[in-house]
């Protein structure tokens, strides 16, 4: 945590409680309180502390107004193979994955590899931060992908994709811990088609931000998602079971190695949803 100086603390106070003098007079229909914090406070450090949650507050309010389109964009993104953060999202913006992804894939793919290529380092800081065991297989991955080697980075990314989740989610059962993979399957009786085990311990309130991941998830048939499917006839797909059991010999394409590592962005930010649940 940040340390402040006693003039920054008392800057801090001074300003909170100007701030709540003028709250407590406005009228119930203000504008959104952040936007009204966002013009009135111009000390730092308090600015500094509050960007992240206007941020945040921005992003909601978009998804709120865009609910329906959004949730409609997430299904395809997955059923593509595609699995994206927040942080990607954000940055694609809604119109672009309404017009790039269902209208022009080529376009798509052009702005989102744009994008993972800028984020890169980041990503692989953010997965050693948070998996710092799996370290040497983030770096190989890495390095790996930028040597232009993606029939190797991309089976690494799919095993650690379930070695990841291993270490975060689990259920109870009989007392004992049961870790949860990625590709852990799970199916309610023979005639119901299996989904994704991961899927029934993520659930989330489907007004919420946090619904934007979620959704990624094969919640109601694993053979919609490309990623998930127990066969498929094409072999140059990003698919688990044809790449690991080696039945692929096409998968190694920069589009694919780009998903692979996307895939542990994704769980990154379902991992951080869960240990915050906990």
């Amino acid at each position: 945590m940040q340390d402040f100086t006693i003039d920054e603390i008392n800057e801090i106070v001074s300003v909170f409680e100007e701030a709540k003098s003028k709250v407590s007079g406005l009228k119930e229909d203000f504008p959104s309180p952040f936007n009204y914090i966002n013009r009135m406070l111009d000390a730092q450090p308090i600015l500094n502390i509050l960007q992240p949650f206007l941020e945040i507050n921005e992003t909601l309010e978009n998804y709120t107004k865009d609910r329906v389109r959004l949730s409609r964009n997430i299904n395809a993104l997955a059923e593509k193979g595609w699995y994206l953060s927040l942080r990607i999202i954000d940055k694609l913006g809604i119109t672009n994955l309404e017009n790039k992804l269902l209208d022009n894939q080529i376009l798509f793919e052009d702005t989102v590899t744009s994008l993972f290529e800028k984020n890169l380092k980041e990503i692989e800081k953010s997965l050693i931060r948070s998996f710092p065991k799996r370290e040497s297989f983030i770096k190989k991955m890495v390095n790996l992908h930028e040597l232009q080697k993606y029939e190797i980075s991309i089976p690494i990314a799919l095993i650690q994709a379930d070695g990841m989740c291993k270490d975060i989610f689990y259920t109870i059962k009989d007392g004992k811990k049961r870790p949860i993979g990625f590709f852990d399957l799970k199916r309610k009786n023979k005639k119901n088609p299996s989904v994704q085990a991961l899927a029934e311990i993520c659930e989330s309130d489907p007004a919420s931000v946090l619904s934007i991941l979620t959704r990624q998830l094969a919640a109601f048939d694993r053979n919609e998602h490309v990623l998930m499917q127990s066969n498929t006839l094409k072999l140059s797909d990003i698919n688990r079971h044809a790449i690991l059991h080696g039945e692929s010999i096409e998968y190694g394409t920069y589009i694919n190695s780009v998903k692979a590592i996307l895939l542990l962005d994704f769980i990154l930010e379902l991992s951080i949803i869960r240990s915050s649940n906990n």
